[in-house]
């Protein structure tokens, strides 16, 4: 086995630590001044939250910092894939609140989902939080009354937040959005055929040369393809799909970089930054481009409405959607968080793509 070669799909429980420096660190730089570097300061943002967001707006009761102290854990689940990126939310936002061990479950987003609602069906909720592309998760399992509305979290919420970073009629908010780009193999990869737009794969180039993806295992999958069929046309998904190697599509897309980096490709149709960054790291001849024209997922936090730790739920969820939080995330994950105001060309994904879109996609793609 090469070091880039890792299992297709798996399953993982991260339990993740704060150092005992980053609580040093937070005591000296959180808290007001008459505090006097006490316990409790230590567990205070570094910014009100009222002024990350806007004027107004709540900050953490001290009640809930208290009580998601006293918790000490934080259980989300989320689509994201990569170890890295979990580790670094969970160190930003141990910097705040050193207190709160964090724990990611990572799964591709149908299945992280669909685990979720499984487990609040049979009344055993294990997660204080979701994080995962926007989907029609969000309003099934708050009407079900898996989860709470931001509002309902963070009071006067809707009338804070930017317009365009709310959904489902503001019961949620964006908290970041990541451009996907597209990444090819140095080795094998010309100069005057390296991609700048997604329309590029449809050369013939790339025929039996392009690492892929299963275009139903994310809604943030065929969110892409969507996109390209909006910007380029159908004739060009069918012919982007037509170059995918057979049987190289995986349901998360860490597993494409790998490959990509082992030489099994040309090039990963669809990849973000953050993936590919360890593996450049580490010499392999993998390069990273954004196309003119890129989407992404716009990841969501969902509060549950009962779990084992549910104030730190709460608690995460002002952290994520204040300004500070957003930019500790954004700088982890490079992504684009409604608070920050750069949108590096993002093309806004379609939430709501119906079932005959989806049809056509697939029928594109010749899997119908």
């Amino acid at each position: 086995m090469t070091p880039y070669q890792i299992q297709r799909k798996r399953r993982r429980m991260l339990p993740l630590v704060a150092v005992a420096a980053i609580a040093a660190l937070t005591a000296a730089a959180c808290g007001s001044s008459s505090s006097g570097g006490s316990a409790a300061a230590s567990s205070t943002p570094t910014q009100n939250v009222s002024k990350d967001i806007a004027a107004g707006a709540p900050a953490p009761p001290a009640s809930l910092v208290s009580a998601a102290n006293s918790e000490g854990k934080l259980t989300i689940y989320t689509s994201i894939a990569s170890a890295g990126l979990t580790t670094g939310i969970q160190q930003a936002f141990n910097k705040v609140y050193p207190k709160i061990s964090v724990q990611f479950l990572s799964e591709g987003a149908t299945d992280v989902t669909g685990r979720y609602l499984n487990e609040a069906k049979a009344g055993a909720v294990q997660a204080d939080a979701v994080l995962t592309g926007y989907s029609d998760f969000y309003p099934t399992a708050l009407t079900a009354g898996y989860l709470l509305p931001v509002n309902s979290v963070i009071p006067g919420f809707t009338g804070l937040y930017p317009a365009g970073g709310l959904l489902d009629n503001g019961n949620f908010g964006v908290v970041f959005e990541i451009p996907n780009g597209t990444a090819y193999n140095t080795q094998l990869v010309a100069t005057a055929n390296v991609p700048t737009t997604f329309a590029d794969y449809a050369k013939p180039y790339w025929k039996g040369h392009l690492l892929a993806f299963s275009p139903t295992a994310s809604p943030a999958f065929m969110q892409f393809w969507d996109m390209v069929l909006k910007t380029y046309g159908p004739t060009v998904v069918k012919e982007i799909g037509a170059n995918i190697i057979p049987n190289s599509e995986a349901d998360t897309l860490p597993p494409a970089a790998q490959s990509l980096a082992a030489g099994e490709g040309y090039s990963a149709l669809l990849m973000p930054s953050t993936t590919t960054q360890p593996l450049i790291a580490n010499g392999a001849p993998v390069k990273w481009v954004l196309p003119t024209v890129a989407t992404g997922p716009q990841y969501v936090l969902g509060v549950s409405a009962k779990s084992p730790d549910s104030s730190a739920g709460k608690l995460f969820a002002y952290w994520a959607y204040s300004r500070s939080g957003q930019a500790a995330l954004t700088a982890v994950n490079s992504s684009i968080g409604a608070l920050t105001g750069d949108t590096k060309g993002f093309y806004a994904p379609n939430n709501n793509i119906s079932a005959s879109e989806q049809a056509e996609i697939l029928s594109l793609l010749g899997k119908s």
